[in-house]
């Protein structure tokens, strides 16, 4: 293209300096410009053409790599859910067996509790019986003494 400038501008030149000039130079030149414009429209469409060609390309593995993300997506999901559903398996089967230890500890401290009330009164039905038994066998206080 500079080339097809630089003769332009010599031919601008030679017909403005030679009346003899002979303007048909002038439409060949314009031909040869008209062609190398054409050449260059071919080229750059050609060029557009191959980066149109390599993003499609390009789109299509961003395509196939998205959509194998996403298919490991749902499989890891699915697990998730799978995992999700035993691990609340697991907490309930915990907590059941937590509230029996609950329950089962509630009872044993009941039962010591009882054994203990139970004994205490028998201490002190016992020593109600006692008590009662040495006043009323007091010799001192009734003035007899046993005969044994």
């Amino acid at each position: 293209m500079d080339h097809l400038l630089s003769q332009f501008s010599l031919l601008s030149d030679e017909a403005l300096t030679d009346k003899n000039f002979d303007p048909k130079r002038v439409e060949d030149l314009m031909a040869a410009f008209e062609q190398e414009a054409m050449a260059s429209w071919a080229a750059m469409e050609a060029e557009a053409d191959e980066m149109a060609r390599e993003a499609e390309a390009s789109l299509r593995a961003a395509e196939a790599q998205f959509e194998s993300l996403i298919a490991q997506s749902m499989m890891e999901l699915e697990s998730l859910g799978r995992l999700h559903g035993s691990a609340m398996a697991e907490m309930r089967s915990l907590v059941n067996g937590a509230e029996a230890a609950r329950k089962m500890g509630k009872y044993m401290m009941s039962a010591p509790s009882a054994a203990s009330r139970k004994y205490a009164d028998a201490a002190v039905a016992s020593s109600a019986t006692v008590k009662s038994a040495w006043v009323g066998g007091d010799a001192r206080q009734s003035g007899r003494i046993h005969p044994n």
